[in-house]
């Protein structure tokens, strides 16, 4: 194949083409019809709106979820000081038990003074579980209310 008949076949090719470019040079002379803005006006203000009710829900996702954690922190320093108050409590009535014990002449006084600590600390349970029962009831009732 000769020079010319090489550049021949190029300029055939490109012709063939012709169309094709004479298209892409007519795009920017394009008039867009009016629909197609105000379909697209529409879209991009629906995605808008999608965006701030999408980015809204997170946040008060996240506030939830922010709320309930330092709620659930306090409520574990709460319990934790209960626990932390009965356990003084019962140190406290061991040693006021034993130093009582200790004044005891007979046996008898030693097992009343015995009888009356063990009374004592039966009630003193009986009122922390009526406590716990309580806290439990309020715990569920709290719960059940921000369910719905």
């Amino acid at each position: 194949m000769t020079a010319s008949a090489k550049t021949e076949a190029k300029l055939k090719t490109f012709d063939a083409f012709a169309p094709l470019a004479d298209a892409l040079e007519a795009i920017p002379n394009l008039d867009v019809p009016d629909v197609a803005r105000d379909f697209a006006k529409r879209m991009t203000g629906l995605g808008e709106r999608f965006a701030t009710d999408g980015r809204d829900a997170v946040e008060k996702a996240t506030a939830t979820i922010e709320n309930t954690a330092v709620s659930s922190v306090r409520e574990l320093g709460r319990v934790s000081r209960a626990v932390q108050t009965a356990l003084y409590q019962d140190a406290a009535a061991l040693l006021a038990g034993l130093r009582h014990l200790s004044t005891a002449a007979s046996p008898t006084d030693a097992l009343q003074i015995q009888s009356d600590y063990l009374r004592s600390r039966a009630n003193a349970t009986a009122e922390r579980v009526k406590a716990v029962a309580d806290y439990v009831g309020r715990a569920a009732s709290k719960l059940e209310g921000s369910a719905s």
